[in-house]
């Protein structure tokens, strides 16, 4: 879980720099990341991510429109009651 708090933080920081470019790429390595609810629930990487859809830059919102859709998040919902927890 500990990683999530690291990409979290690591998230907040490339917005505060507007480094979109590593955010992009930052955001990719998430997507590959196994994550379980209570890793979600701990690190708020979900609340981070989301407040990205609010971001200045329109790849970055392009980005997260693709592949963090409302179909995306069904089926992380399922995946997250069935127990294949992988983002992707």
């Amino acid at each position: 879980m500990a990683d999530f708090i690291e990409y979290r933080k690591s998230i907040q920081k490339l917005v505060q720099e507007e480094k979109s470019a590593s955010l992009i790429d930052l955001l990719q390595v998430l997507m590959e990341q196994k994550i379980t609810p209570n890793d979600l629930k701990e690190s708020q990487i979900g609340i981070a991510v989301g407040k990205l859809r609010k971001h200045t830059d329109a790849k970055v919102k392009r980005h997260l429109k693709q592949h963090f859709s409302i179909p995306f998040l069904d089926t992380l919902k399922e995946e997250v009651m069935t127990g294949a927890y992988y983002i992707v």
